[in-house]
């Protein structure tokens, strides 16, 4: 005699009799098929078959229909466990290897679905979870190790240590992205930075927020500014301006934004500052400058008039 076990998906739950013997049948699609054949039946009563590697018994007194198949694990449980309830509302479906330890559980109800594999010892590799009332999916994979590729199988670039890998692809997220380590564009070597890119970037705009002091400090009266005779002597010894690093540390070590940013205001406001005293100079130099020719002029006018009274003479 053959037992045919269509899907999980329960459509329908209908009851048959053959020869005065209930028999339940459920109507599904075909998702999978598990067909076992069963030798030496021993018919108990109406609501209890038991075969060689099969028991199908519905007078367990909970209002729940059980079909277990291979050989028997622990008390109560076979290699196979199917259950169903009368209304369609539940059914159940896990498999326990030769170890007493579950390796499969499948569980569908009406506002729910739960589908988890474990390992030899009995730990969850992976489940998936749905939930009507919420409209919420979802995968668990616990495992410390796990990793996921897309495109390929477990073993392409495990030696790097991605936990999600998409092969020769592309991945589409339409909403923001959020992480708590570091992102590398075309490097797998960030150095310790939260983004490192190999290559150009194009961008409408940076916005860059320094957790340093804004170079304002320069306008501050306690501000020691260098006189421009120390910044040439420091240009003719460095070949560079003073806290501004050189040509061959930036080709080595490359520049911070921000920091070099601070610098160059810095810069910028000292230089600002020398021009103010520079206007100042070249004011009161103007100043002196019409003072005098004043003078110049009062003093030829009065030569002028010494000249004229000479001439009357």
């Amino acid at each position: 005699m053959h037992l045919t076990l269509i899907n999980l998906k329960i459509e329908g739950f209908q009851k048959y009799q053959i020869n005065n013997i209930q028999f339940f049948k459920v109507m599904s699609k075909s998702l999978f098929f598990l067909c076992v054949l069963i030798s030496s039946i021993n018919i108990y009563s109406q609501e209890h078959i038991e075969a060689k590697s099969a028991i199908f018994n519905s007078t367990t007194g909970s209002n729940w229909f059980p079909l277990q198949l291979g050989a028997e694990t622990k008390p109560g449980f076979r290699n196979i466990n199917f259950v169903l309830k009368p209304d369609q509302s539940s059914i159940g479906f896990d498999i326990f290897g030769k170890s007493q330890i579950q390796r499969q559980w499948v569980s569908f109800k009406n506002n729910s679905t739960n589908v988890a594999y474990f390992d030899e010892q009995g730990s969850e590799i992976i489940k998936f979870s749905h939930s009507t009332n919420q409209d919420q999916a979802y995968i668990h994979i616990p495992k410390s190790n796990s990793r996921m590729v897309i495109s390929g199988y477990g073993n392409y670039l495990s030696d790097q240590g991605h936990k999600l890998v998409v092969k020769d692809g592309t991945a589409m997220i339409e909403n923001a992205i959020y992480t708590n380590g570091e992102i590398g564009i075309g490097t797998t070597n960030t150095q310790g930075y939260k983004l490192a890119i190999a290559g150009k970037a194009l961008a409408e705009e940076v916005k860059v927020a320094l957790q340093t002091n804004w170079p304002d400090y320069v306008f501050s009266d306690t501000y020691k500014l260098p006189s421009l005779q120390q910044v040439e002597s420091h240009i003719t010894t460095n070949g560079h301006l003073p806290n501004i690093p050189s040509a061959t540390e930036v080709s080595e070590n490359g520049i911070l934004l921000g920091e070099m940013n601070v610098k160059l205001l810095e810069k910028i406001e000292e230089l600002t500052l020398y021009t103010i005293a520079q206007e100042k100079k070249i004011t009161n130099q103007e100043s002196r400058n019409q003072r005098l020719e004043a003078k110049n002029l009062e003093m030829e006018a009065r030569l002028a008039k010494i000249e004229r009274l000479l001439g009357k003479k």
